[in-house]
């Protein structure tokens, strides 16, 4: 999927650019995805503007209609900075829904396809960087590295005032290491705000980037067949845990909601995962295949306490003998939720 038939599929309102003079081609274009981020953007655009570097960088700046003040505060940056930002004003009748709820991934994507720099870093409006050289130490290593295709680095967890309650970093890591799509598949082991890469795949997306969730992490696993990844030991950045981040869940006080909504996420998992082998032309099965039990375990053991048997059996066909026997607790405990609830 190219940026034409994106637009084709998904614009339904012509996106606003805001007026922007560029003195000369950027080395890294920053992309920025915000929505209702009024009490953080501000932060997360002084810590990009800080960077000290010996090239050029774009801020490709995408608010998704926001209206708590954080589409003015956008503007006045635009306006300060009009050599360094590029501001794409979206329409919230071009939002892509995923399993029924909004998400940026229209804007994402949009300013994905914009993005002109040889390099692309990303920062989500309510994160913020605190290094001041974060974006010279990734440029440098992979200027000096053509084998690598994306870098990223650890940061540490804030609460939504900004505190270090939490007390955890993005990552349990103290020396530098490689990770490939065998290990995304396992588990994202690169933060958006920490990640560059290089830019060259944007014409080339499988149609299915716009439907599963984690879009992050699929770009990841896109990139590693390009070329090598590597994460570097140290801190640049700060993620902001809050109620209106994508990584937060509600809360759903409905039993019988939050059960429905646990099967959609499973199944929509069992979507993802066969989607991504395919597209590693079934590199890595192996771990594939473990998470494809894992989902359909969970599938079969909520449709069974739900009485729902056909279904359950449904599950129950892709999971083998073995399986179920190493599985032996979890279903005993699902019969008891059955005659005992």
């Amino acid at each position: 999927m190219d940026f034409a038939k994106f637009k084709e599929i998904y614009q339904k309102e012509e996106v606003v650019h805001y007026p922007y003079r560029r003195i000369e081609k950027p080395l890294v274009s920053v992309l920025v995805v915000t929505y209702q981020h009024a009490k953080y953007i501000q932060q997360c655009l002084e810590g990009i503007l800080k960077q000290q570097t010996n090239f050029i960088y774009e801020i490709i700046l995408g608010d998704d209609d926001s209206t708590d003040g954080t589409r003015e505060i956008c503007l006045e940056y635009a306006d300060k900075f009009p050599d360094k930002i590029r501001l794409f004003l979206h329409s919230r009748d071009n939002n892509i829904a995923i399993d029924g709820k909004p998400t940026g991934r229209f804007n994402f994507m949009y300013s994905l396809f914009s993005a002109v720099g040889k390099y692309i870093a990303l920062c989500d409006g309510d994160d913020y960087w605190v290094d001041s050289n974060k974006l010279q130490k990734q440029i440098d290593f992979l200027e000096s590295n053509d084998d690598y295709v994306l870098c990223s680095h650890n940061g540490t967890i804030v609460d939504e005032i900004g505190t270090g309650k939490t007390g955890q970093k993005l990552l349990s890591a103290n020396s530098d290491f490689d990770f490939n799509a065998g290990d995304l598949i396992k588990r994202n082991r690169a933060a958006t705000l920490t990640v560059v890469f290089r830019n060259f795949i944007i014409n080339s997306f499988p149609d299915w980037i716009t439907q599963f969730g984690g879009c992050d992490r699929s770009l990841y696993i896109l990139l590693s067949q390009h070329g090598k990844l590597r994460y570097l030991n140290f801190e640049g950045a700060v993620y902001r845990l809050h109620r209106g981040g994508i990584s937060v869940n509600s809360k759903v006080r409905d039993e019988s909601k939050r059960v429905d909504a646990k099967l959609r996420k499973y199944y929509r998992q069992i979507a993802y995962q066969i989607a991504i082998d395919k597209y590693l032309n079934h590199k890595y099965s192996d771990l594939t295949n473990e998470m494809l039990k894992y989902n359909y375990l969970q599938i079969f053991l909520i449709q069974f306490s739900k009485k729902n048997f056909f279904k359950a059996a449904e599950a129950l066909k892709h999971l083998s003998i073995q399986d179920m026997g190493s599985l032996k607790n979890k279903i005993k405990y699902s019969f008891a939720l059955i005659f005992f609830r």
